[in-house]
């Protein structure tokens, strides 16, 4: 445990992964150029700057407040400082350039404002049902959640077939979630919205990601503050989430646009959101997102 180790101290960028901010804000916190409290180091000469791992410990418990108040802070926070200590640990997602993670939003934005202009869809009348929408594809992640968990136990050839097929229905939920965030954030201005991201693979905690994408679809369900902040957390939890289940997040949603762009229908104005037509007929036309061509 990391209180066993109070004298511990670390450089610039390992104290910024574990407090999960860029070495840059850390700088500038020690510098006084952010409104966050100061975090306490030891500069031993102008180049040579260290951190207690104490320091950071009591300094993690205040993160989520100065979060919100400091836009320059990353995005996602790791759960516990033991997740913390795993991820300084871990030299390779540290050190391997091949060890990366990057996504381009770009072919994912095109995508879904042709599925909207085609079907006559506005960012309003998405917003209005998002929290609706989202809470069902909530309902679908934690049935696929909870079969992987499941079939995860069992090393039978029938139990990975089934569990194949949960995360499935995770990928696919999490690619829903993503649909209704990118098309009921249509109207938030371009610059402000992510459009590539780059991390390290499994650097993350999941629980913690899962806990904080709710929360991210709830606030940006009900507030129109920050809701670009709101709108890029929830795209890159869901990359990570997809990351972590063995999917190429990018990709996944591609399959999932080309899946949603072959079905005809209508917009429900009482449901709030576009209902594929499921007629024989329809049906026909479909095309069913294969996730297996986006496995990592």
């Amino acid at each position: 445990m990391l209180n066993n180790q109070p004298k511990k101290l670390l450089k610039t960028k390992d104290a910024a992964a574990f407090l999960g901010v860029s070495p840059a804000w850390l700088k500038r916190n020690r510098l006084g150029l952010t409104n966050a409290p100061k975090i306490p180091c030891l500069v031993i000469n102008a180049k040579n700057v260290k951190y207690l791992l104490a320091d950071l410990e009591s300094y993690t418990n205040k993160l989520e407040t100065i979060y919100k108040q400091d836009a320059d802070i990353v995005e996602n926070l790791p759960a516990t400082l033991k997740d913390l200590e795993t991820i300084a640990n871990d030299k390779k997602a540290f050190n391997d350039p091949e060890n990366k993670m990057e996504i381009d939003f770009t072919e994912i934005y095109k995508g879904l404002a042709e599925w909207r202009a085609e079907r006559g869809i506005t960012a309003e009348s998405q917003r209005q049902g998002y929290l609706r929408n989202v809470m069902e594809e909530f309902g679908e992640l934690a049935a696929g959640l909870r079969n992987y968990d499941s079939w995860s136990k069992c090393d039978l050839r029938f139990c990975q077939i089934h569990k194949e097929m949960a995360e499935h229905e995770i990928i696919d939920a999490l690619c829903d979630i993503s649909v209704f965030t990118i098309n009921a954030g249509a109207g938030i201005p371009c610059e402000l919205k992510r459009t590539e991201m780059e991390w390290k693979k499994s650097s993350f905690n999941a629980d913690y990601i899962l806990k904080q994408l709710v929360e991210k679809c709830g606030e940006f369900s009900y507030f129109d503050w920050g809701e670009q902040k709101c709108f890029n957390i929830i795209l890159a939890n869901c990359a990570y989430l997809c990351e972590h289940y063995g999917f190429n997040f990018e990709l996944a949603m591609l399959e999932t646009i080309k899946e949603i762009s072959s079905r005809t229908g209508a917009y429900d104005e009482e449901k709030k959101k576009w209902v594929k037509d499921t007629s024989d007929e329809a049906k026909a036309k479909w095309y069913k997102a294969n996730y297996d061509l986006t496995r990592l």
